[in-house]
This record gives C-alpha cells, sequence and structure tokens, in this order.
C-alpha cells in the first residue's frame, strides 16, 4: 500500500485559502476547499471587477493560479457545470476524490466549494451549510465561484452537528470537533490514516465563549502523529474576550446620536454581546437584512450564546426597488401594492415558472423574517437615535448612507461608528 500523503494546494506560506489533498492507498479526502484573499484582490477588485458565470472565467481563474489544475490526484476535481445551468452528477467526470471536510464558512475556507465536482461529497457541518445556503440564495450576481446548486444536503451533501461527531461513509475514519472560533458551526478534524493519526485544527481560537471545544479537541489530538495546523496568528497579538468587548460597548452606547456597530455577519458570539451590552442600557438591537437573514437560518440549532431574535429588530431600508426575498423576509410590499397579502395573492394568481418561484421565495423567507419582533425604517431611529443600536456587517456603508438621505447634513452628530473585528 502506497504511503499516506498531504498534499497542499494553498494555504502554505499565505493567510487563507486552504486546500489539502490527504491521499491514503485509494481514500482521496480534501481538507478544505478555500479562497486565497492575497492572491484574489491582485487580479479583481469586489465588487467592481469579478469573475463572470462562463466557462472562460473558470479558465481564467486556472491561468491565474488561483485555483490548482487538474490533474494527477486531482483529475476530474472540477464541476461541468455554470452558474444556473448545474449538470446531473451522473454526468460529471469520474473522480477518484471521495469527499470534501469543510471546517467552517469562512471563505478562505470553503469559498471554492462551488467549484467542485458534484460526484465529490462535501461533509460540513449543519450552521455552515445554512449559512452557506443564505448568501446563495440572496446573491444578487451569481459567478462560477460561488454558485453552489447541484449541492444539496441530504444527498451530496453530509450536514452534521454536535460537540464529537463520527463522520459516516467515508474511506477512512474521521471525528469532528466543534471548536471555538468567530463563526459557529466550526470544526477541527481527526483522520485516522496508515501512516497514523492526523489533526487538522481548521480556525480556532481560545479567547471566545467557547473555549472549552478548542481545549477538548487538543485533548483528543494529544496522540496525533501529524498536525496540520492553521497559523495565521501566532504571535502576541492584543488577544480581548466577549466580556472586554461588552464594556467598551457599553462606554460607545453612552453616546446621544446614532450609533451603528460594524461586525462579521455570522458572529454570533459577537451579536450576542452587543445584545447583552445594549440591554443593560435599554437599547434594543437592530439587524441588518442581511445579519438578520443569516440568524434566522440558525435558530433552533441550540447553537451555544445564540441571541434571542425575538428582542431584535430588522432594519428596512428605502428601496425602490426591493429583492423579492427581502420583501418576503420584511413582510413589506413592493411599490404599487397596498398590502403585503395583497402582494402574496397576486403572484398566487399568475401563472408561470417566474412567479411560481417568486411565490416560494417569498412564503419562506417570511417565516424567516417572523422570528424577529418587527421591522424598524431610518425615520425611526432619527426619531430616537439613543433607544437604539444599529448592527451592519463588514463592506456596508448602505444603512448609514439610508439613514442620511432620509435625515440630511447633521443628522448623524453626536453618534459613534464602532469597527468590531472578531480575530487579533
Amino acid at each position: 500500500m502506497a504511503e499516506a500523503m498531504i498534499i497542499p494546494y494553498g494555504g502554505v506560506g499565505e493567510v487563507g485559502g486552504n486546500k489539502f489533498l490527504l491521499v491514503d492507498g485509494r481514500a482521496r479526502l480534501l481538507l478544505d476547499f478555500g479562497k486565497c484573499f492575497a492572491k484574489w484582490n491582485r487580479f479583481y477588485d469586489f465588487p467592481f471587477t469579478m469573475p463572470g458565470r462562463e466557462r472562460e472565467d473558470f479558465a481564467e481563474l486556472l491561468s491565474l493560479g488561483l485555483i490548482p489544475e487538474a490533474k494527477g490526484f486531482l483529475k476530474g476535481l472540477y464541476t461541468e457545470g455554470l452558474p444556473g445551468r448545474p449538470v446531473d452528477r451522473s454526468k460529471e467526470r469520474r473522480t477518484e476524490i471521495q469527499a470534501c471536510l469543510v471546517s467552517h464558512v469562512h471563505s478562505d475556507h470553503m469559498g471554492y466549494l462551488a467549484l467542485l465536482n458534484r460526484r465529490i461529497k462535501a461533509y460540513v457541518s449543519e450552521a455552515a451549510w445554512r449559512v452557506a445556503r443564505a448568501y446563495f440564495e440572496h446573491a444578487t450576481v451569481r459567478t462560477v465561484e460561488d454558485d453552489i446548486s447541484g449541492f444539496e444536503a441530504g444527498d451530496n451533501v453530509v450536514a452534521f452537528r454536535g460537540d464529537v461527531t463520527r463522520l459516516r461513509g467515508l474511506p477512512l475514519p474521521v471525528t469532528a470537533i466543534a471548536v471555538d472560533h468567530s463563526v459557529p458551526g466550526s470544526y477541527a478534524f481527526l483522520v485516522e490514516t496508515s501512516a497514523g493519526l492526523i489533526a487538522y485544527t481548521g480556525d480556532i481560537r481560545w479567547h471566545g465563549p467557547y473555549r472549552e471545544g478548542t481545549d477538548r479537541f487538543v485533548k483528543m489530538a494529544r496522540g496525533a502523529d501529524y498536525l496540520l495546523c492553521d497559523s495565521t496568528h501566532v504571535d502576541q497579538g492584543d488577544v480581548r474576550g466577549e466580556m472586554d468587548v461588552r464594556e467598551l460597548l457599553g462606554r460607545a452606547m453612552e453616546t446621544y446620536g446614532p450609533l451603528v456597530v460594524n461586525v462579521s455577519s455570522i458572529d454570533t458570539d459577537r451579536i450576542s454581546t452587543i445584545y447583552e451590552a445594549a440591554a443593560r442600557l435599554g437599547r434594543r438591537v437592530v439587524l441588518s437584512i442581511k445579519i438578520a437573514s443569516a440568524l434566522s437560518r440558525l435558530d433552533g440549532l441550540g447553537i451555544r450564546n445564540f441571541p434571542r431574535l425575538r428582542d431584535m429588530l430588522v432594519y428596512s431600508r428605502t428601496k425602490r426597488a426591493p429583492y423579492v426575498w427581502e420583501v418576503g423576509f420584511l413582510g413589506r410590499p413592493p411599490r404599487g401594492y397596498d398590502s403585503f397579502e395583497g402582494y402574496v395573492e397576486k403572484l398566487r394568481s399568475l401563472e408561470g415558472k417566474r412567479a411560481g418561484r417568486a411565490l416560494k421565495v417569498v412564503e419562506r423567507e417570511r417565516e424567516y423574517g417572523r422570528k424577529y419582533g418587527g421591522t424598524l425604517g431610518p425615520e425611526d431611529v432619527l426619531r430616537r437615535p439613543n433607544d437604539y443600536v444599529l448592527v451592519t456587517s463588514f463592506g456596508s456603508t448602505a444603512e448609514l448612507r439610508d439613514i442620511f438621505r432620509a435625515g440630511g447634513p447633521g443628522c448623524l452628530r453626536g453618534g459613534a461608528y464602532v469597527q468590531s473585528a472578531s480575530e487579533p
């Protein structure tokens, strides 16, 4: 039998972009398949220049060296499908790679999952998969990098949960261990091979509320023969826990004007900290619709430290033409309709696939939107700015612009903007 090998195709000598292939006899397992943003940013500039939707755009990623060539052990690695045009799995090329173990949903670990051959099963936590689906369903433009259609839970996606989970259906024994990270559903893996036990950390930390998970992994990995470890932060950084953050946020909330806190859209620990700090000072948390949508998918999964959605509000931007999913999530009709119910009835009366798809999206999103305590617009924030904390996601200033347009010059005076990073 051939010796077991770990072949790096990304994630070595760089931050993120983890792509490792574990080969042991006939077993072929990918450990993450992520995007390296340092390389990506040399050629693209989000959201102005992006890869497109065609076969040529996929070839461009290859020619730029952003993804490895599908040869040797990687033969048959990539899908034959394109955005909006997934192929039947039986028509995909043959590949010896059986599965991809996804540690968590961050793009530098999962960002290129969409490119994989649909014969390759994705093993991913249920929390991570629900978030990935939400991003996919709400994407305004789908490129070759992010269209995960053709991956279906219960079929070629094995979604798991639990503190320690033995994964089934793999050519090697694999144990997934939940660890502390800035996104729920983060896991490390122990893989038993002919060469010994391999421990793969994914991304882990100790300064979050779930350090017991990381401690558990360390204990279980103590006898490992090989350690594949992320080393983005191995120095003495400014590491603070959520209790420190809560105290600092409490000071910021003593301001009078509008208060905006910018966070990662799926950092449930940080959002819970904001909620606790706001509750102490009698403020209510108002989430951007992007954050609210992602969180609503995670409700009911038993995630530790998960915020109470019913106590929070959803910010409703002033938009001339909201997306169909936004209409459903907020329960507010688009222009030309007197009521949301009237809009739904109109969709039901229409024939054709387009109307049917729209109705399905609206009804699905309405169920998620109902998990919250209501909606709130820019005029409400300006009327009583010290009653709320507006929570927005990285890279988004849409809510601030919306409030400024509603209130005019000076409306944000006396307020505060907090950039809240989850990592050291």
